[in-house]
């Protein structure tokens, strides 16, 4: 089986590993020491990620080109966003919002950062950001996310909320590893 992530539930012991192959999520309880499994409502699970609340569990499925969240602590389907313009590869990463009510998702077809909403379950905005957007991560006091760009060799930022940010121009050629 082929691993490249795992998650632990905020308020439990608990620790999810999404099983690539076999389209499941491994359920480990390390309390009472039992393993179960779940489905990945898709196929290929990559990344998983937890919202800062702990209600929910997000896991980008890379073959069906889907992300599922899942409620947690049962790890059921919640909400499932397919969307024809998702496209992933392992390593994309979403991220939640400070409050766990959007889910941002890197679309590398089009080149944006899909501000997802769990309660209404759509799109509320697309961020344009640089060319097929891998990894979007947030910011220690949550206030930005930014994108990892791989087809245009670049990072973008974006606020989440209005704030200064000082972001000095830095310049690397291709061979400058």
């Amino acid at each position: 089986e082929a691993f490249n992530n795992v998650q632990f539930a905020r308020e439990r012991n608990i620790l999810f590993v999404p099983g690539y192959h076999d389209n499941r999520i491994a359920v480990f309880d390390l309390r009472s020491g039992s393993v179960g499994s779940r489905s990945s409502y898709g196929r290929g699970p990559s990344k998983i990620l937890t919202s800062p609340d702990g209600r929910w569990l997000a896991v980008v499925n890379v073959l069906s080109k889907n992300v599922v969240v899942l409620s947690l602590p049962e790890a059921l389907l919640a909400r499932e966003i397919s969307l024809p313009e998702l496209d992933f590869t392992v390593d994309s990463t979403p991220v939640f919002s400070p409050d766990s009510r959007t889910l941002f998702i890197p679309s590398l077809a089009t080149g944006e950062l899909l501000a997802y909403d769990l309660d209404n379950a759509r799109i509320r905005r697309r961020v344009r950001v640089g060319e097929r957007p891998v990894m979007v991560v947030s910011s220690p006091d949550r206030t930005s996310i930014a994108s990892v760009d791989v087809g245009s060799n670049d990072v973008s930022v974006v606020a989440l909320s209005p704030h200064e940010v000082y972001i000095p121009h830095l310049v690397q050629s291709p061979n400058e590893f």
